[in-house]
Parts: structure tokens; C-alpha cells; sequence
């Protein structure tokens, strides 16, 4: 938690992934999670779902290391799948199809993502359904989300904190609201979008917080934001705890 104290600007260091990646911890809510492990993350990482700024070559070389046997597309998409026609489920057609069955293996895999590569060739990591559970159920406890909470999601799923924004609201019967990649990028179009909609949780780098505060953000009371993925300054910390944000400092458990 970030606080502004007379010492300057200060955060608890309490790691609060400790209680959330003991090996050996176990949440069996497998309802939470019916993601089949043939279905994996690629391009936005891995629903299937292709990030189109992501190269094609990249997209199907993503594809065959992943062996996927399916992927979800949309036909205007589909070309760049990767997989042929039989292999696709589109989008579309699978709206009204029966779901599929719950996964009760907590060792199976809920999704794989790939590294940048800028090492070298990207790799891919499965992340199993025991280690977003628990990391779901943690989050949900510490920094907490309520069901009358309003996230809006800014973060590309390439980014593995999307997996925070999209799942921790729907499994705590909360609500989430996508922003689409101009909205996430333009500080004005951002800040009317969370106050149409009434947000009340956010998570998103510094980056994306400088935009906001200036574009001229106010936040509603009791709005809890959260970031990551950068260093967060000490002066940017002020800032929003100064305007009544509820600040997280998420930055540094995973590097």
C-alpha cells in the first residue's frame, strides 16, 4: 500500500505474492476457471485471440510450439491464425454453444504466454490453473474487489496483468469494462470512459496513470488504483494519493 508520509512517499514491503506462490497451495475453485488446456493464448497471448501488431511469422511460429488444436478467430482474422480452417472456432458461430466441461486438474495448464524474445526466440510458459487460482483468490483478498466494483481493463493481452483485469472481477461478481487499444492509449478518451462507466478499480503502468492525471483525472471516491510493470515515482505516487486514490504498488514480485 502506497502512503504519503512526512518522511515523503512510502509503501509497505510486504510482498503480497508470498501467501499467493507457496508451492504446495492449492484453491480448488474450478469453477473459476474452464479454460481447456488445448486452448491456448497466442499473439494477445494466448485465447487465441491474434494481436495484430504482433508479426505473422511470430504468430505462427507461436502456433506450432504451442501444438494448439484450436483457436477462436473471427473470419476477418482468421488468415492469420496460423491453423487451418478445421482447427477454428469462430467467435460468431460459437456464441451460443453448450460451455465447455470444468477443468478439475489444478496441475493442467489455463494458458501459456511468450516472452518478448528479445533474448532470442520467445518462449512459451504454461501457467497452470493451481497458480492463477491462487493468484485470483489472493488479489481478490489483498487489495480486495467487492462485487460492486467497476475494473476497467486497459492492458493488451500480451501483458501477463491482464490476467488480473479480466478474470479477478468476474470471479468476485464484479464488472469489467475493456477499453479498446485507442481509448487505453489517449488520456482524454481514457478518463471519460472510466467516468461514463463509473469505474471504481484500475490497474495500469505509470505510463497510463501520467496520461490520466494530464488529461485532468479526477477519481470517484473510494477508487482503488493499482500499478505495475514500471517503476513508480515517487512524485506520480503523490499525485494520485493527493487526489484520493487508494494506491498499489504491484511492481517488482515477478523481476
Amino acid at each position: 500500500v502506497v502512503q504519503d508520509t512526512a518522511d515523503g512517499i512510502e509503501w509497505d514491503q510486504t510482498n503480497v505474492a508470498t501467501h499467493k506462490l507457496k508451492l504446495g497451495t492449492t484453491f480448488r475453485y474450478k469453477d473459476w476457471l474452464t479454460i481447456t488446456p488445448r486452448l491456448q493464448w497466442i499473439g494477445e497471448t494466448t485465447t487465441g485471440r491474434k494481436n495484430s501488431l504482433v508479426p505473422g511469422e511470430r504468430l505462427k511460429m507461436m502456433a506450432e510450439d504451442a501444438g494448439l488444436k484450436l483457436v477462436v478467430t473471427h473470419p476477418s482474422c482468421a488468415e492469420a491464425c496460423g491453423l487451418p480452417q478445421e482447427a477454428q472456432v469462430n467467435a460468431e458461430d460459437a456464441a451460443d454453444a453448450s460451455p465447455l466441461p470444468a477443468i478439475t486438474d489444478t496441475q493442467a495448464p489455463a494458458y501459456v504466454i511468450y516472452t518478448s524474445g528479445s533474448t532470442g526466440r520467445p518462449k512459451g510458459v504454461a501457467v497452470p490453473h493451481r497458480a492463477v487460482c491462487n493468484f485470483l483468490a489472493s488479489m481478490q483478498r489483498e487489495p480486495g474487489l467487492q462485487a460492486s466494483d467497476r475494473l476497467l481493463a486497459v492492458t493488451t493481452l500480451s501483458f501477463d496483468i491482464a490476467v488480473l483485469e479480466l478474470l479477478l472481477p468476474l470471479v468476485s461478481g464484479g464488472t469489467v469494462v475493456l477499453a479498446t487499444r485507442d481509448q487505453a492509449m489517449d488520456g482524454e478518451a481514457l478518463m471519460a470512459l472510466a467516468d461514463r462507466e463509473q469505474i471504481s478499480v484500475m490497474q495500469a503502468t505509470p505510463t497510463t496513470w501520467h496520461m490520466l492525471a494530464d488529461a485532468g483525472w479526477k477519481p470517484t471516491p473510494g477508487f482503488k488504483g493499482m500499478t505495475g510493470g514500471e517503476p513508480l515515482t515517487p512524485a506520480l505516487a503523490k499525485h494520485l494519493l493527493h487526489a484520493g486514490v487508494a494506491l498499489w504498488n504491484l511492481y517488482g514480485p515477478d523481476r
